[in-house]
């Protein structure tokens, strides 16, 4: 992820009051100007958007859970405070939480409605005996039908819990990289919250969801 801890913008200028890290994601603290119409990397978060969009074009297609983290890692990479310019600040962020809501939206698409990872029936059973060994009828019959369930609750389980951490990571690194729009957003900046909020609604996900990165749009939710 490209981004530079301690920088503020403040008109055309930087100024560096602070240095953090945030999520083991490496911030390289650099005093250089903001970007001028010059900066070569001025469309950069919209160049890992478009390449974010294509590898959940590519996830629609294969299902494959590697093509739905290239679309994270993308977005991941897209944040480069250097490109970013006062007069562009806000459509940049706007551009930002679409690239996010896509791919959380992705996410909510590949869990299955049905499956509930804290249900005793959807656990694997493990230890059981072998049926040969079991007399009682009743027993073996339970035996057999647990063993021939289980490779499928094992398949079941291992994809819940894998997409259940790409979730986590994508949520993250939003959080992430609105907290650090907010740190170096020039003075002035209006919260933007009613088209941020748009965007999110308009990506159609869920209230929960919703609900929570809209508390990411504030430094404290609320105000």
């Amino acid at each position: 992820m490209n981004m530079t801890s301690g920088i503020h913008l403040t008109g055309s200028r930087l100024r560096r009051p602070w240095a953090c890290a945030v999520c083991a994601i490496i911030f390289v603290i650099a005093g250089s100007p903001i970007a001028t119409a010059t900066s070569p990397a001025s469309d950069e978060l919209s160049t890992h958007v478009d390449g974010s969009s294509r590898a959940l074009q590519a996830y629609a297609r294969s299902h494959a859970f590697s093509d739905l983290r290239a679309a994270v890692n993308e977005m991941e990479a897209a944040v480069n405070l250097h490109a970013l310019k006062p007069d562009t600040f806000v459509n940049q962020r706007r551009t930002l939480v679409r690239g996010w809501a896509q791919v959380l939206k992705a996410i909510e698409r590949s869990y299955d409605p049905t499956y509930d990872p804290n249900d005793p029936n959807n656990r694997p059973i493990s230890g059981l005996p072998d049926p040969q060994g079991i007399s009682d009828p009743k027993e073996r019959a339970w035996a057999v039908a647990a063993l021939a369930a289980n490779p499928k609750k094992l398949e079941r389980a291992s994809y819940y819990h894998d997409l259940s951490i790409i979730d986590l990571r994508a949520q993250t690194l939003l959080k992430t990289s609105l907290d650090l729009f907010r740190k170096v957003e020039p003075d002035g900046t209006p919260p933007d919250f009613a088209a941020l909020d748009g965007i999110v609604q308009r990506a159609g996900l869920s209230s929960a969801r919703r609900t929570k990165i809209d508390a990411m749009f504030y430094a404290r939710p609320g105000v």
